[in-house]
């Protein structure tokens, strides 16, 4: 059965807590198994590297997990008009920064390989997504642009989204639950809250020492690079 803790278009903040044995994907794997899913599983994934297929091009890459069979001819002009219809006009800003489609991925900038990664998780119309630090590599415009097609495509695609984000703050906003792998090897959903609540509710907070001062983490544009 379902875990009925999470929902249909939850975002939900990933923590596995592993060990280096195991890799971020079997975590997620192992994850939808205890939730009780059933398989076989309609995900896509991105990597945080944005690992794509050395010996196609970038277009190529996209088309092979995105785009419905029953789309041929042109495929270059349908991409761009499929993503126009989905009125993610998020996703379609970030589609337009990849300029040159016909590039191989080692012709090709880190920025727009993981871009195009994130293309190719992004599109397709799974159950699943999971995301391993998709911040990582972007520049800021491009991580605000991210935030709003993942929020979209989660909405409109009924879409449960798994993130392991490499800034978490970034994505306060738009979390909605917490799944946590603890020691035992279980998984453990919670509601979010939201790190600015928290230290709302702390900050005057008297201790023995006196009040706890916090240091908000500012986000560094360069950081994400």
């Amino acid at each position: 059965m379902k875990n009925p803790e999470i929902s249909k278009s939850d975002i939900v903040l990933f923590r596995s807590n592993d060990n280096q044995n195991s890799t971020e994907l079997k975590n997620f794997l192992r994850a939808l198994a205890f939730l009780g899913y059933e398989r076989p599983y309609r995900f896509s994934y991105v990597e945080r590297d944005g690992a794509l297929i050395e010996k196609m091009t970038l277009k190529e890459n996209i088309l092979l997990d995105s785009i419905p069979n029953t789309l041929c001819t042109s495929k270059e002009f349908q991409l761009s008009e499929y993503l126009t219809k989905t009125g993610n006009v998020h996703l379609m800003g970030l589609f337009n920064q990849i300029k040159n489609l016909d590039k191989y991925p080692g012709e090709t900038e880190d920025n727009k390989r993981k871009l195009t990664a994130l293309m190719k998780g992004l599109i397709p119309k799974t159950k699943f997504l999971f995301l391993d630090q998709p911040e990582k590599g972007l520049e800021e415009f491009q991580i605000k642009l991210l935030l709003k097609a993942v929020s979209y495509q989660a909405k409109n695609q009924n879409k449960i989204v798994f993130v392991r984000p490499l800034h978490e703050q970034l994505w306060n906003n738009h979390i909605t639950k917490e799944l946590i792998r603890e020691k035992t090897g279980t998984f453990k959903v919670t509601k979010f809250a939201n790190h600015q609540i928290r230290e709302k509710f702390l900050e005057g907070r008297k201790t023995t020492e006196g009040y706890l001062k916090f240091i908000q983490y500012k986000y560094n544009k360069n950081s994400a690079a």
